[in-house]
């Protein structure tokens, strides 16, 4: 379509469109869920280390 430069570029765009039309509430919550998952993501990269 001409949008994005790439498909990648074209769902970050999608993703951020949706976040944007959020309540704050809803964005505050958004937040701690990705931050949560994330930190679930480093713990468990660690411990396949040790």
């Amino acid at each position: 379509m001409g949008l994005a430069k790439s498909q990648k570029e074209a769902v970050n765009n999608a993703v951020e469109y949706y976040i944007s039309s959020l309540s704050t509430e809803d964005r505050r919550a958004f937040k701690t869920v990705i931050e949560t998952l994330e930190g679930r993501d480093v713990r468990m990269a660690n411990a396949k280390k040790h």
